[in-house]
C-alpha cells in the first residue's frame, strides 16, 4: 500500500514594520521543540530522585534558501542586525494545515556556495510559540 507524503511547504514572513514576504526557493526547513526535564532531588536517605521537574519550552528552527539571481525578497541580515521580531507561517501541501511561529527572532545568518554554483542562505532562529491554525485563518 502506497503512502502520502507532504511534497512542497510554503512559508510566509509577516512582519510588523515592512510587508511580508512569501519564501518560494526553499531548500530546507526544520523546527525543533523541546522542554527540558530535570529530576528532583530532596533530601532523602536513599538518595533518589523524588520526581521530575518540566523546564520551559524551547522552539528552534532552521531555514535554507537558494538565492536567485534577482536578490532575496527579504533581507535576513538585516532583521538579525535590526533585533527584529516577526511571524512566520508554514503551510504544508496536505490539505493546507497552516502552522505560525510567533515571535520569531534571527539567530544566526550563515552564507555558503557549493561546487555546483549554487548560492544558499542558512537561516536560524528562535520562536515564543510554534501553533496549529485552522486552514484558510489569517495570522495577526
Amino acid at each position: 500500500m502506497a503512502e502520502d507524503f507532504v511534497d512542497v511547504a510554503l512559508l510566509s514572513i509577516e512582519r510588523r514594520a515592512a510587508p511580508g514576504a512569501d519564501l518560494s526557493d526553499i531548500v530546507s526547513f526544520s523546527v525543533t521543540t523541546a522542554q527540558e526535564q530535570r529530576p528532583v532531588y530532596t533530601m532523602r536517605k536513599v538518595r533518589t530522585a523524588r520526581g521530575f521537574r518540566s523546564g520551559a519550552r524551547t522552539i528552534t528552527g532552521e531555514i535554507e534558501v537558494a538565492v536567485p539571481i534577482s536578490g532575496m525578497p527579504v533581507d535576513f541580515e538585516q532583521m538579525h542586525a535590526d533585533r527584529e521580531e516577526f511571524n512566520m507561517g508554514v503551510v504544508r501541501s496536505d490539505g493546507g494545515v497552516r502552522k505560525t511561529l510567533v515571535d520569531v527572532r534571527i539567530s544566526e545568518v550563515q552564507e555558503s556556495s557549493n561546487a555546483e554554483g549554487e548560492h544558499t542562505l542558512r537561516v536560524s532562529f528562535v520562536a515564543v510559540d510554534y501553533r496549529s491554525d485552522l486552514p484558510g485563518a489569517a495570522v495577526g
